[in-house]
């Protein structure tokens, strides 16, 4: 889930869907062609979902009551590893990958988005040990 306002974009994984709830009800949703989408996060107009089971991410367009898939696979590449987090801020869309459970590896992508909404591979961590399942993007200034 994530917030705007009043608004919250909530994954609905196991209908690959995202609804938009506002005052307790839901109002609409949008629903993608991957598999469980579960993580989501909003960069601007793009309602940018982790979509776990199909290791891509979906780019959705929120305005006003409407969420409509932009882009079914938005990510340049699929993921080594399952999508379990992504984050956005300062022009940059992270996502977390990991395969393998609580002993296995994960990686961290980071992609640069342009005005459209479009993603391009800004960096991509090593393996890192163990399961990750969040990612933040901080402001320098912290």
């Amino acid at each position: 889930m994530v917030t705007s306002g009043k608004d919250a974009y909530v994954t609905i994984a196991h209908l690959n869907q995202v609804a938009l709830v506002r005052k307790d009800a839901i109002v609409n949703s949008g629903f993608t062609t991957q598999t469980a989408p579960c993580w989501a996060t909003l960069a601007g107009p793009f309602l940018f979902t982790s979509n776990t089971a199909s290791k891509d991410l979906s780019r959705f367009v929120a305005h006003g009551r409407n969420i409509v898939l932009d882009a079914a696979v938005a990510s340049p590449q699929n993921f080594a590893g399952n999508v379990t987090d992504n984050a956005s801020g300062s022009g940059l869309v992270a996502a977390i990958d990991g395969s393998g459970g609580f002993t296995g590896t994960s990686h961290l992508t980071i992609f640069d988005m342009d005005e459209d909404g479009n993603l391009t591979n800004a960096g991509i961590s090593g393996v890192i040990p163990g399961a990750i399942n969040g990612v933040a993007i901080v402001p320098s200034r912290f």
